[in-house]
């Protein structure tokens, strides 16, 4: 192998190993429980939910949007539909001032959960996506999202679960 092929083959590697690193935006409990294939029932996941979470925001339009920042639903009446599909939405469509919001979602491999929620007002849209996990106390992960203002944001959160 002479030197050029050499230092394309380390180059190649490098970005192999980088992209695996993206991977696990979530961490290790998140990239294990999801990648190994083990059956990690979720209980019921019909019920009334509050999202919580911390993240941050960038790239805002708004400048006074930047920064940090937490978040909090008001209760959120989920349900799992029934056909197993594993497919998440919210019992009632569910109506803000000037707009609405929706949540949709889909169970993943064998003990993840994606969902998105999505509010549409006059003043623009903001969606984020969420990846979780069960924790034994209702749902952890991660999440990115856009809006408002072009703000792109990242952070954590969790889910409390109960019954309706």
């Amino acid at each position: 192998m002479n030197i050029r092929h050499a230092l394309l083959f380390a180059l190649a590697i490098g970005w192999v190993v980088l992209g695996f690193a993206e991977c696990d935006s979530l961490g290790e409990d998140y990239y294990d429980q999801c990648s190994s294939g083990v059956v990690a029932p979720y209980g019921d996941l019909n019920g009334s939910w509050v999202i919580s979470g911390n993240g941050s925001r960038s790239g805002c339009s708004d400048d006074r949007l930047n920064g940090e920042f937490r978040m909090s639903s008001s209760t959120l009446d989920v349900v799992v539909d029934g056909t197993g599909a594993g497919a998440l939405q919210l019992a009632e469509p569910m109506s803000i001032p000037g707009g609405q919001f929706t949540l949709s979602g889909d169970l993943v491999y064998s003990g993840c959960l994606e969902f998105v929620t999505r509010e549409t007002s006059n003043a623009g849209t903001i969606e984020y996506r969420f990846r979780a996990i069960n924790s034994g106390y209702g749902l952890e992960g991660s999440f990115t999202g856009s809006g408002p203002s072009n703000c792109d944001s990242t952070g954590d959160f969790s889910v409390s679960i109960s019954d309706h």
